[in-house]
């Protein structure tokens, strides 16, 4: 990359992981900057100073944290987000590297894209999977404040010290790398829970045939369990304090989870009762190689009773076929 001020880079970047992380408060703050005493921002990024911006800030700000706080909302939100976090992105790019030579220019617009988009994705998870385990509200809203609260610091910081902002944003990152990869699946879990809730309204969902099942699902089973006829499935979830997307397989009577690269194991359901309703998913208290879990089916899969039916409990699970008989 060509030789950029330090200063600036680290403010473009702050900015770019800032309105990845919550569009509506990044851009008030870049709105009300000039006026409150702050470090104007580079580029041409000070015009966004007008009551019309400063309105449709509020506006944004209110409308997520409106929306987010029902679970189908927060996954139909987020399923459409991602392509506006991206335009808004490549505008506030374009603006803050205003005036720059075009080799620059393009650089740190991408750098800024991948940086806000990154951002994007880890913070929306990292609230997706307070949404997928349905922690109290006060939980879901602390949560989100926190989050609202540590980007809206760091870009106030640096406005008028950039480096010590991108300090404290490297900080940031650091803390969460353990919990990256977990954000990142929920993310991905929400926008297809929300892309499912809306296929279901016109299409009820069903069970994976047999015959549709990819076939590395199905030969995941270990030799000696494998059932006299293919099994059928539907993509899942397993929610623990982690999360794993798999596939549940059902067939004779037995069930198993599939996860990527590992031998499906045997799955049996909890008798302690059934998850209260979720509009996004079927959900079912379970086990899974001894570990206790909830297990997640999108609504484009089978409905909660069949999901019953289909699977036994665990208090009856030795008596039921094995592959050894």
């Amino acid at each position: 990359m060509p030789i950029v001020d330090p200063s600036l880079l680290a403010f473009l970047l702050v900015l770019a992981g800032a309105a990845g992380a919550d569009l509506g408060l990044a851009i008030l703050i870049l709105a009300v900057a000039p006026g409150a005493g702050w470090s104007a921002p580079p580029g041409t990024l000070p015009l966004l100073d007008t009551p019309a911006v400063m309105f449709a800030g509020v506006a944004m700000y209110v409308a997520e944290a409106v929306v987010e706080r029902h679970p189908t909302g927060f996954s139909v939100w987020h399923a459409f987000q991602r392509w506006v976090r991206l335009m808004a992105l490549v505008l506030l790019a374009a603006m803050g590297t205003a005036g720059l030579p075009g080799t620059t220019r393009l650089l740190l617009g991408v750098a800024m894209v991948v940086m806000g988009s990154g951002s994007y994705v880890v913070t929306s998870g990292w609230q997706a999977m307070v949404v997928l385990r349905r922690l109290p509200r006060e939980s879901q809203l602390l949560a989100a404040l926190a989050q609202d609260v540590a980007f809206a610091a760091l870009l106030i910081l640096a406005l008028d010290r950039p480096l010590q902002a991108a300090v404290g944003a490297v900080a940031l990152v650091v803390l969460a790398a353990s919990r990256i990869p977990l954000a990142i699946r929920a993310h991905r879990a929400v926008v297809e829970a929300g892309r499912s809730w809306l296929r279901a309204l016109l299409d009820p969902g069903d069970w994976v045939a047999a015959e549709e099942v990819p076939p590395g699902v199905p030969g995941a089973l270990p030799e000696e369990e494998r059932p006299p006829s293919p099994p059928r499935g539907t993509r899942a979830l397993f929610l623990t304090r982690d999360l794993t997307p798999g596939w549940l397989l059902v067939a004779s009577g037995r069930a198993w989870y599939a996860a990527p690269g590992q031998t499906a194991a045997a799955l049996a359901r909890r008798p302690d009762g059934t998850p209260s309703p979720d509009p996004l998913h079927a959900r079912l208290f379970v086990t899974v190689e001894g570990r206790s879990g909830e297990l997640l089916v999108r609504r484009d899969g089978p409905s909660q009773a069949e999901l019953e039916r289909e699977i036994p409990l665990s208090a009856s699970h030795e008596d039921t076929w094995s592959g050894t008989k």
